[in-house]
């Protein structure tokens, strides 16, 4: 049995989410397959927030468990991260995340813990540069 069957990633109201949401929940979804991934996932507990544009989204994480909302956190958020679109997916992707916070098109909020775990869960793994060239 694969480790990432024992969590669960559920979009409240799918049909109305935005395309934050859903390239989120297919992120972190692939995610869960790695150990190291996984351990950040199990460590985060609470609501976080991110923004990218004008879309808003909601992860409520709960041990083994993410929910993806719509809109803003109904409880105060463990963290915020606001940005454009194109500065969160480099952040997800490890590319260009501290020219993003320097030119200012991309901030974070909250628990320095939090925000390492959830960098953590999110930052795809480069490939190797020769790898890359193929």
């Amino acid at each position: 049995m694969k480790e990432s069957e024992h969590a669960t990633i559920t979009v409240i109201e799918l049909e109305r989410m935005n395309l934050l949401g859903l390239m989120l929940r297919s992120l972190l979804g692939r995610r869960l397959g790695d150990r190291s991934a996984r351990r950040h996932f199990e460590a985060l507990s609470g609501p976080v927030e991110v923004e990218a544009g004008a879309m808003q989204i909601t992860l409520g994480f709960e041990r083994s468990r993410l929910e993806i909302r719509r809109g803003k956190a109904s409880a105060r958020p463990l963290a915020r991260i606001r940005g454009t679109l194109i500065a969160v997916l480099d952040a997800a992707l490890g590319r260009g995340l501290l020219r993003h916070v320097l030119r200012g098109e991309l901030s974070a909020r909250g628990g320095p813990l939090v925000l390492w775990h959830l960098l953590a869960l999110m930052r795809v793994p480069q490939a190797p540069a020769r790898q890359r060239l193929q």
